[in-house]
């Protein structure tokens, strides 16, 4: 009869593949709750720094709003990203490698 089962590398994979998922909600939850507080300690910090910049103020807003939509964008595509194999799981490799970038540069 047919092979009914997967090769042990896409089981394994799969494992690994589906952890990863987990992991990018907790990031993705931390990484959204650390820009949110530290919006308000930024506000309040620029507000009595002189030294603050507009870069860094534009530079600040672009990486929230950066968070915030690849954020929402990983949510809406996490159905189509189940199974390591599926079509949506290469956009939701790199939009989570976009969320790690942003968590690695992040104080």
């Amino acid at each position: 009869g047919p092979d009914l089962y997967a090769p042990t590398a896409l089981v394994v994979a799969q494992q690994f593949w589906n952890a990863m998922q987990v992991v990018v909600v907790f990031l993705i939850v931390a990484l959204n709750f650390q820009y949110s507080k530290a919006s308000e300690e930024a506000k309040q910090r620029m507000a009595q720094q002189e030294t603050t910049t507009p870069r860094q103020k534009s530079m600040f807003a672009a990486t929230k709003w950066i968070v915030r939509v690849t954020s929402i964008v990983l949510i809406c595509i996490m159905p189509f990203c189940i199974y390591v194999v599926s079509p949506g799981a290469t956009i939701f490799a790199f939009l989570t490698a976009t969320l790690t970038a942003i968590a690695l540069m992040t104080p």
